[in-house]
Protein backbone atom coordinates (compact mmCIF):
# COMPACT_ATOMS: atom_id res chain seq x y z
CA UNK A 1 0.00 0.00 0.00
CA UNK A 2 1.68 3.21 -1.39
CA UNK A 3 1.94 5.98 1.24
CA UNK A 4 0.23 9.25 0.06
CA UNK A 5 2.39 12.52 0.81
CA UNK A 6 1.24 14.07 3.59
CA UNK A 7 -0.20 17.79 2.85
CA UNK A 8 2.22 20.70 3.74
CA UNK A 9 -0.41 22.99 5.16
CA UNK A 10 1.60 24.36 8.13
CA UNK A 11 4.33 25.00 6.37
CA UNK A 12 1.92 26.50 3.33
CA UNK A 13 0.32 28.77 6.46
CA UNK A 14 3.88 29.60 7.86
CA UNK A 15 5.32 30.86 4.54
CA UNK A 16 1.92 32.76 4.33
CA UNK A 17 2.64 34.23 7.83
CA UNK A 18 5.96 35.28 7.13
CA UNK A 19 4.98 37.10 3.59
CA UNK A 20 2.26 39.24 5.47
CA UNK A 21 4.95 39.67 7.85
CA UNK A 22 7.30 40.73 5.04
CA UNK A 23 4.54 42.74 3.35
CA UNK A 24 3.89 44.30 6.74
CA UNK A 25 7.54 45.43 7.70
CA UNK A 26 7.87 46.99 4.28
CA UNK A 27 4.74 49.11 4.33
CA UNK A 28 6.23 50.40 8.04
CA UNK A 29 9.19 51.17 6.13
CA UNK A 30 7.24 52.80 3.63
CA UNK A 31 5.69 55.08 5.78
CA UNK A 32 8.44 55.82 8.12
CA UNK A 33 10.56 57.16 4.87
CA UNK A 34 7.51 59.69 3.43
CA UNK A 35 7.18 60.40 6.67
CA UNK A 36 10.83 61.38 6.70
CA UNK A 37 10.66 62.81 3.54
CA UNK A 38 7.47 64.92 4.63
CA UNK A 39 9.49 66.14 7.75
CA UNK A 40 12.20 67.29 5.69
CA UNK A 41 9.98 69.15 3.67
CA UNK A 42 8.16 70.83 6.11
CA UNK A 43 10.95 71.90 8.31
CA UNK A 44 12.54 73.25 4.87
CA UNK A 45 9.63 75.50 4.70
CA UNK A 46 9.58 77.29 7.99
CA UNK A 47 12.74 79.38 7.50
CA UNK A 48 11.04 80.44 4.63
CA UNK A 49 7.91 81.59 5.22
CA UNK A 50 8.26 84.57 7.31
CA UNK A 51 6.07 86.94 5.38
CA UNK A 52 5.36 90.94 5.27
CA UNK A 53 2.30 92.77 4.29
CA UNK A 54 2.30 93.35 0.67
CA UNK A 55 -0.47 95.97 0.91
CA UNK A 56 1.82 97.97 3.40
CA UNK A 57 3.10 100.90 1.35
CA UNK A 58 0.47 102.94 -0.91
CA UNK A 59 0.49 106.07 -2.63
CA UNK A 60 -1.07 108.60 -0.91
CA UNK A 61 -3.96 110.87 -2.41
CA UNK A 62 -1.65 114.81 -3.57
CA UNK A 63 -2.98 117.75 -2.78
CA UNK A 64 -3.31 120.91 -4.49
CA UNK A 65 -1.75 123.47 -1.86
CA UNK A 66 0.52 123.11 0.80
CA UNK A 67 -1.65 123.42 3.99
CA UNK A 68 -3.49 120.23 3.10
CA UNK A 69 -1.30 117.80 4.26
CA UNK A 70 -2.46 114.22 4.03
CA UNK A 71 -1.79 112.50 7.54
CA UNK A 72 -4.06 109.76 7.36
CA UNK A 73 -2.60 106.11 7.31
CA UNK A 74 -1.79 104.94 3.59
CA UNK A 75 -4.28 102.43 3.26
CA UNK A 76 -7.31 104.56 3.81
CA UNK A 77 -6.46 107.76 2.13
CA UNK A 78 -8.87 110.38 2.12
CA UNK A 79 -11.28 111.54 -0.56
CA UNK A 80 -9.30 113.18 -3.37
CA UNK A 81 -9.22 116.75 -3.06
CA UNK A 82 -10.12 119.17 -5.83
CA UNK A 83 -7.72 120.14 -8.26
CA UNK A 84 -6.65 123.32 -9.98
CA UNK A 85 -7.15 123.92 -13.58
CA UNK A 86 -4.30 123.16 -15.96
CA UNK A 87 -3.33 122.72 -19.57
CA UNK A 88 -1.72 119.29 -18.76
CA UNK A 89 -3.45 116.66 -17.00
CA UNK A 90 -4.07 117.41 -13.24
CA UNK A 91 -2.36 116.26 -10.32
CA UNK A 92 -5.30 113.97 -9.36
CA UNK A 93 -5.15 112.33 -12.85
CA UNK A 94 -1.19 111.71 -12.76
CA UNK A 95 -1.53 110.28 -8.75
CA UNK A 96 -4.12 108.16 -10.34
CA UNK A 97 -1.88 106.72 -12.83
CA UNK A 98 1.27 106.62 -11.01
CA UNK A 99 -0.92 104.45 -8.96
CA UNK A 100 -2.01 102.40 -11.63
CA UNK A 101 1.32 101.71 -12.70
CA UNK A 102 3.15 100.97 -9.24
CA UNK A 103 -0.19 98.41 -9.06
CA UNK A 104 1.24 96.61 -12.51
CA UNK A 105 4.52 96.91 -11.33
CA UNK A 106 5.60 99.52 -13.94
CA UNK A 107 7.93 101.00 -11.08
CA UNK A 108 10.21 102.80 -13.95
CA UNK A 109 7.23 104.35 -15.51
CA UNK A 110 5.48 105.25 -11.80
CA UNK A 111 8.79 107.20 -10.99
CA UNK A 112 8.16 109.51 -14.06
CA UNK A 113 4.69 109.98 -13.35
CA UNK A 114 5.33 110.57 -9.71
CA UNK A 115 7.68 113.52 -10.72
CA UNK A 116 5.12 115.08 -12.40
CA UNK A 117 3.40 115.34 -9.60
CA UNK A 118 5.92 116.82 -7.54
CA UNK A 119 6.87 119.38 -10.57
CA UNK A 120 3.25 120.36 -10.65
CA UNK A 121 3.78 121.51 -6.87
CA UNK A 122 6.57 121.04 -4.95
CA UNK A 123 5.12 122.08 -1.61
CA UNK A 124 2.68 118.99 -1.49
CA UNK A 125 4.43 116.23 0.74
CA UNK A 126 2.45 113.97 -0.40
CA UNK A 127 3.75 114.10 -3.68
CA UNK A 128 6.90 113.46 -2.45
CA UNK A 129 6.37 110.41 -0.54
CA UNK A 130 4.58 108.80 -3.57
CA UNK A 131 7.83 109.60 -5.45
CA UNK A 132 9.63 107.82 -2.83
CA UNK A 133 7.84 104.90 -2.54
CA UNK A 134 8.17 104.08 -6.58
CA UNK A 135 11.77 104.18 -6.00
CA UNK A 136 11.56 101.91 -2.97
CA UNK A 137 9.62 99.34 -5.25
CA UNK A 138 12.89 99.68 -7.47
CA UNK A 139 14.90 98.96 -4.40
CA UNK A 140 16.32 102.56 -4.53
CA UNK A 141 16.08 103.23 -0.37
CA UNK A 142 18.59 105.74 0.09
CA UNK A 143 16.54 107.70 -2.70
CA UNK A 144 13.64 107.17 -1.13
CA UNK A 145 14.80 108.70 1.83
CA UNK A 146 15.77 111.32 0.35
CA UNK A 147 12.33 112.16 -1.02
CA UNK A 148 10.59 110.98 2.58
CA UNK A 149 12.86 113.22 4.15
CA UNK A 150 11.32 116.63 1.76
CA UNK A 151 8.14 115.31 2.70
CA UNK A 152 8.69 115.49 6.58
CA UNK A 153 10.13 118.92 6.13
CA UNK A 154 7.03 119.93 4.88
CA UNK A 155 5.19 118.35 7.35
CA UNK A 156 6.96 116.46 10.16
CA UNK A 157 3.43 114.67 11.33
CA UNK A 158 2.84 112.94 7.84
CA UNK A 159 2.01 109.73 9.27
CA UNK A 160 2.26 107.76 5.70
CA UNK A 161 6.14 109.72 5.19
CA UNK A 162 7.41 108.22 8.84
CA UNK A 163 5.69 104.84 7.74
CA UNK A 164 7.56 104.70 4.83
CA UNK A 165 10.76 105.52 6.27
CA UNK A 166 10.83 103.01 8.54
CA UNK A 167 9.73 100.34 5.40
CA UNK A 168 12.82 102.29 3.53
CA UNK A 169 15.05 101.67 6.74
CA UNK A 170 14.11 98.09 6.79
CA UNK A 171 14.84 97.55 3.61
CA UNK A 172 18.77 98.59 4.15
CA UNK A 173 18.26 96.37 7.05
CA UNK A 174 19.25 99.41 9.14
CA UNK A 175 16.94 98.00 12.13
CA UNK A 176 17.81 101.10 14.79
CA UNK A 177 16.76 104.06 12.55
CA UNK A 178 13.43 101.78 11.32
CA UNK A 179 12.29 101.23 14.69
CA UNK A 180 12.83 104.51 15.32
CA UNK A 181 10.44 105.81 12.36
CA UNK A 182 7.73 103.24 13.32
CA UNK A 183 7.55 104.07 17.19
CA UNK A 184 6.86 107.99 15.47
CA UNK A 185 4.52 106.23 13.33
CA UNK A 186 2.81 104.65 16.34
CA UNK A 187 3.18 108.03 18.09
CA UNK A 188 0.83 109.76 15.29
CA UNK A 189 -1.51 107.10 14.62
CA UNK A 190 -1.52 104.42 17.65
CA UNK A 191 -3.91 101.90 15.84
CA UNK A 192 -1.39 101.63 12.62
CA UNK A 193 -1.32 97.88 12.61
CA UNK A 194 1.48 97.41 9.61
CA UNK A 195 3.76 99.57 11.83
CA UNK A 196 3.42 96.90 14.85
CA UNK A 197 3.05 94.04 12.44
CA UNK A 198 6.70 95.44 11.21
CA UNK A 199 8.51 96.35 14.44
CA UNK A 200 7.28 92.68 15.24
CA UNK A 201 10.16 91.27 12.11
CA UNK A 202 12.37 93.45 13.06
CA UNK A 203 12.23 91.98 16.21
CA UNK A 204 12.60 88.76 15.26
CA UNK A 205 15.44 89.21 13.20
CA UNK A 206 16.91 90.42 16.07
CA UNK A 207 15.78 87.38 18.35
CA UNK A 208 14.07 89.39 20.19
CA UNK A 209 11.08 87.13 20.40
CA UNK A 210 9.24 88.34 23.51
CA UNK A 211 8.77 92.08 22.21
CA UNK A 212 8.48 90.37 18.41
CA UNK A 213 4.99 88.51 19.79
CA UNK A 214 3.81 91.76 21.66
CA UNK A 215 3.86 93.75 18.26
CA UNK A 216 2.16 90.55 16.90
CA UNK A 217 -0.39 91.20 19.19
CA UNK A 218 -0.87 94.85 19.01
CA UNK A 219 -1.13 94.75 15.08
CA UNK A 220 -4.03 91.75 15.85
CA UNK A 221 -5.73 94.12 18.30
CA UNK A 222 -6.30 96.59 15.75
CA UNK A 223 -7.34 94.17 13.16
CA UNK A 224 -8.95 90.69 14.84
CA UNK A 225 -8.80 89.55 11.06
CA UNK A 226 -5.29 90.42 10.37
CA UNK A 227 -3.95 87.10 9.00
CA UNK A 228 -0.71 87.90 8.92
CA UNK A 229 0.00 88.87 11.97
CA UNK A 230 -1.49 85.58 13.41
CA UNK A 231 0.86 83.99 10.67
CA UNK A 232 4.35 85.45 11.57
CA UNK A 233 2.90 84.94 15.20
CA UNK A 234 2.82 81.49 15.04
CA UNK A 235 6.23 81.69 13.58
CA UNK A 236 7.56 83.65 16.56
CA UNK A 237 6.47 81.17 19.02
CA UNK A 238 7.48 78.62 16.78
CA UNK A 239 10.65 80.13 17.45
CA UNK A 240 10.47 79.45 21.20
CA UNK A 241 9.51 76.05 20.68
CA UNK A 242 6.06 76.88 21.75
CA UNK A 243 3.64 74.50 19.73
CA UNK A 244 0.92 74.69 20.99
CA UNK A 245 0.79 78.52 20.71
CA UNK A 246 1.86 78.16 17.38
CA UNK A 247 -0.38 76.02 16.10
CA UNK A 248 -3.33 78.32 17.35
CA UNK A 249 -2.11 81.56 15.90
CA UNK A 250 -1.86 79.20 12.15
CA UNK A 251 -5.28 77.78 12.67
CA UNK A 252 -6.80 81.51 13.32
CA UNK A 253 -4.87 82.38 10.09
CA UNK A 254 -6.47 79.60 8.61
CA UNK A 255 -10.28 80.02 9.91
CA UNK A 256 -10.01 84.21 8.86
CA UNK A 257 -8.59 82.88 5.34
CA UNK A 258 -9.20 79.46 4.31
CA UNK A 259 -6.86 80.26 1.08
CA UNK A 260 -3.49 80.67 2.88
CA UNK A 261 -1.26 78.14 2.02
CA UNK A 262 1.52 79.15 3.61
CA UNK A 263 -0.28 79.23 7.37
CA UNK A 264 -1.12 74.98 6.17
CA UNK A 265 2.63 74.36 5.63
CA UNK A 266 3.54 75.73 8.80
CA UNK A 267 0.53 73.92 10.60
CA UNK A 268 1.84 70.60 9.52
CA UNK A 269 5.25 71.27 10.62
CA UNK A 270 3.24 71.81 13.95
CA UNK A 271 1.91 68.39 13.60
CA UNK A 272 4.90 66.89 12.97
CA UNK A 273 6.65 67.97 15.99
CA UNK A 274 4.22 66.52 17.75
CA UNK A 275 4.54 63.31 16.68
CA UNK A 276 1.22 63.36 14.41
CA UNK A 277 2.24 62.49 10.76
CA UNK A 278 -1.24 61.92 9.00
CA UNK A 279 -2.58 65.73 10.66
CA UNK A 280 0.72 66.78 9.39
CA UNK A 281 0.39 65.01 5.63
CA UNK A 282 -2.82 66.19 5.45
CA UNK A 283 -2.01 70.02 6.08
CA UNK A 284 0.87 70.05 4.08
CA UNK A 285 -1.38 68.33 0.88
CA UNK A 286 -3.82 71.13 1.81
CA UNK A 287 -0.88 73.55 1.29
CA UNK A 288 0.36 72.51 -2.27
CA UNK A 289 -3.47 71.76 -3.47
CA UNK A 290 -3.77 75.87 -2.93
CA UNK A 291 -0.33 76.50 -4.25
CA UNK A 292 2.32 73.25 -6.06
CA UNK A 293 5.16 76.34 -5.81
CA UNK A 294 5.26 75.74 -2.47
CA UNK A 295 7.14 72.94 -2.84
CA UNK A 296 9.59 74.77 -5.48
CA UNK A 297 10.37 77.49 -3.54
CA UNK A 298 11.55 75.54 0.05
CA UNK A 299 14.64 75.91 1.69
CA UNK A 300 17.35 73.62 0.37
Amino acid sequence: MSQEPTPQTSDTHTIEQENNQTNAQTGKIFLIVVAALLALMILGNINYFFEKDETAQRPTTTTTTSNSLQSQAADNPPAPAKVEATTGPSRQKLNEKGTQQLKDKQYNEAIVTFQQVVDLNEEDPAGYNNLGVAYSKTGNFQKAIELYNKALILNPDFVDANYSMGLAYEGMKNYPEAIRFYNQTLALQADHKRAHLHLGLIYDAQKQYDKAIESYQKSIAQDANYTIAYYNLGNTYLRKNKVDEAMTAYQTAIKVDPKYAKAYVNLANCYQQKGNTEMAQKNFRKALAIDPSLNKHRVK
